[in-house]
């Protein structure tokens, strides 16, 4: 008996053309075919996604800053 464990990830801007198990190759792993549509139009905006609280956003700038500012000293 065989589980199904592999999984393709991908954002809402993708639709699923086609998906095929391809014929083993000696792995205990089957090799998959995922056959992805770009297609940004059909993305839903995600849900739950929470606004900045608080300085979260100065923080996040100056956590930038700061990268860029290490970055640039290289």
């Amino acid at each position: 008996m065989r589980y199904p464990l592999d999984h393709v990830f991908h954002t809402g801007h993708f639709t699923v053309a086609g998906l095929e198990r391809l014929p083993g190759f000696g792995s205990e792993d089957l090799p998959m075919f995922a056959a992805l549509v770009f297609q940004p139009e059909a993305a839903t905006p995600p849900s739950g996604t929470p606004d900045p609280e608080g300085d979260d956003r100065q923080e996040a700038e100056q956590t930038i800053r700061k990268a860029a500012a290490e970055e640039a000293g290289r």
